[in-house]
């Protein structure tokens, strides 16, 4: 694994799961998960707030995005 501002890399041990364990625990806990599309259809944000690449003002040029 790479850590930022470090040279080289950094061993990382995790233990074993077994493909049987890892497919029960990802059931288990399938309901603590939130497709974040329906959330944003649910909490729409302030009226009046559009994302950055829509420009409504035809006399400013868009920016591309850093």
């Amino acid at each position: 694994m790479g850590v930022q501002g470090r040279p080289g890399f950094t061993r990382v041990r995790t233990p074993y799961v077994s493909d049987a364990d890892a497919a029960r625990i990802a059931d288990d806990t399938a309901h603590l998960t939130e497709d974040p599309a329906a959330y944003l259809d649910v909490y729409p944000g302030p009226v009046d707030w559009k994302p950055a690449f829509i420009n409504d003002d035809a006399d400013t040029p868009m920016t591309e995005a850093a």
